[in-house]
């Protein structure tokens, strides 16, 4: 800290007798630092500021003032702390003038309990007729102690998958002044839990226990006595640069089952089930489409008609066809085909190559053929919309033409009967006067119905006929046109997997020395045929 300088004149006689003692008093320093167990000086400047010599000039060779005593004393505030101690340098005399340099002396122990010790660093200069001066200065002391702290683990614990362990680990703080730590943790290769104490608040030169949890991996569901070792580290709040590892070692013993684990390994075994039936499935009908599984008769739609005939001449006859000889018919193909199937087992592989590359074939040429039909059923969608919307507009051309037609009519059948009704009241002043006189009542008059126009009809509009056609004969040609494309490249890549489904059966014919196979196999015999003509041919 900055020095401090403290000029105080403290008189303990009237004023007037003491005006000629002065001193100015400065210290280097008012807080010092200082290890523990070591000492440490702090060193206060008097300066004889006094007035009762003879030779009162600052510059004179000699000066012939009274001499004065000077004494430093420390004295401690408040109760002495254990293991603090002060030393009080020696007195000495100065005159006007002179400048006198004291050390104080701080030690400390490392029994010191305390980390603070202030003391008053009191001055006394006396002069010759008993007068005296006081001063005082305010020092203070520290020591942070020894800057250490250590961390030791009581013991080391054993858990079991998803157990809790709580383990002691002893925190000592070697300072003087309370600290607080964080356990933070640093390695945990065992995958284990760790819930460690927020912050660990230890006194000076004291030992707190805390605990830290630990939580028992879940990773493998057996665990055999295997060793886990948890790096931690003790880390001060105020200097977080240093630290101290621990070490909590301890063992995993124990079985654990997660039931997620359950709801995956039902997922696969589902899985694996389903694939091996659709295999077993797929394998099956193979084997039925190779061998040809006998069908049930009365499915077989001859068979159906003739058992309806049966049924409607004889019943009896119809129950017993039915229910026991197409029965025990159909029983005794299907113990034929299975004991078939089983005796020739194993014995199959080209069948089942050849209807597996047929039914690839198949696939591919169903793909193809949706997707080649794909342009010309886009145009037939599109002409589809057009004819649609001519619809509309035709529906709408016919609901104008129906309200001018109601509309006409309307009027034509207003005139009518106004017509009508006047000739009636015509008539009828003429059958009045003829009464009264006695005359013929003339005849009523009878006006036929209007030649009220037609009622319009709906007359569809074809897309044929309408402008439109041209944008939807365009779309046709350019459909048709990529369809022809889709067509060459459809032939280019059926030429490839035969070519690919030759080599093949090539390799496999060669394996089992059949070179008829290729030959013989349906996808590939007449083009095989065809290039061994055109190979003899050639030579």
């Amino acid at each position: 800290m900055a020095a401090a300088l403290v000029l105080l004149t403290v008189p303990s006689v009237p004023a007037q007798n003491y005006e000629l003692l002065q001193m100015a008093v400065e210290a280097d320093t008012d807080f010092i630092v200082m290890e523990l167990g070591g000492s440490s000086s702090v060193f206060v400047t008097v300066r004889d500021e006094s007035r009762d010599g003879t030779a009162v000039v600052p510059d004179s060779p000699q000066n012939q003032g009274l001499p004065h005593s000077l004494s430093v004393k420390a004295e401690v505030l408040g109760d002495q702390p254990r293991g603090w101690s002060v030393l009080d340098p020696a007195s000495t005399s100065s005159r006007s003038g002179q400048e006198n340099r004291f050390e104080v002396i701080f030690l400390n122990t490392p029994a010191a309990e305390n980390p603070f010790f202030s003391v008053r660093i009191n001055v006394t200069m006396e002069g010759q007729g008993g007068q005296e001066i006081n001063q005082y200065l305010l020092v203070t002391a520290y020591t942070p102690g020894r800057d250490g702290f250590n961390a030791q683990v009581a013991r080391s614990f054993q858990v079991a998958p998803q157990g809790i362990e709580s383990i002691p680990v002893k925190v000592t703080n070697i300072g003087l002044y309370p600290r607080t730590f964080d356990l933070e943790v640093a390695d945990n290769p065992c995958n284990v839990l760790v819930s460690p104490p927020s912050s660990i608040v230890v006194g000076g030169k004291a030992t707190e226990e805390v605990f830290v949890t630990v939580q028992g991996p879940t990773d493998k569901f057996l665990y055999l006595t295997e060793a886990c070792s948890i790096t931690m580290r003790l880390v001060p709040q105020d200097n977080p640069n240093i630290d101290q590892t621990v070490i909590l070692g301890g063992q995993v013993n124990g079985a654990y089952f997660n039931p997620i684990w359950g709801f995956w390994a039902t997922g696969i075994l589902l899985a694996v089930i389903l694939l091996a039936l659709v295999v077993a499935d797929r394998k099956a009908r193979i084997e039925e489409e190779i061998l040809g599984k006998p069908q049930k008769p009365w499915t077989i739609p001859v068979e159906r008609v003739y058992l309806d005939h049966l049924k409607e001449r004889d019943p009896r006859a119809h129950y017993v066809v039915r229910h026991f000889l197409m029965e025990e018919e159909y029983q005794s193909a299907l113990l034929w085909y299975k004991e078939f199937k089983k005796g020739t087992a194993g014995a199959r592989s080209k069948e089942r190559l050849v209807v597996a590359q047929e039914h690839k074939v198949d696939r591919f040429e169903a793909r193809w053929k949706k997707r080649i039909a794909a342009p010309v059923k886009a145009s037939d969608r599109f002409e589809a919309r057009l004819q649609k919307k001519l619809d509309r507009k035709g529906k709408g051309a016919l609901r104008k033409q129906h309200r001018k037609w109601r509309k006409t009519t309307k009027k034509m059948q207003a005139a009518h009967e106004a017509k009508v009704q006047k000739a009636t009241q015509k008539w009828e002043k003429a059958a009045a006067r003829a009464q009264k006189k006695d005359k013929p009542v003339p005849e009523k008059p009878v006006f036929p119905e209007p030649d009220y126009p037609p009622e319009p009809s709906q007359d569809r509009l074809l897309l044929a006929d309408h402008r439109w056609n041209k944008k939807a004969e365009r779309r046709r040609r350019k459909a048709v046109k990529k369809q022809g494309n889709l067509e060459v490249k459809f032939e280019r890549k059926e030429a490839r997997l035969l070519r690919k489904v030759r080599r093949k059966v090539e390799k496999i014919a060669r394996k089992l020395d059949d070179p008829d196979f290729a030959a013989e196999h349906p996808l590939l015999g007449g083009k095989a045929a065809a290039s061994a003509v055109r190979k003899e041919q050639a030579e």
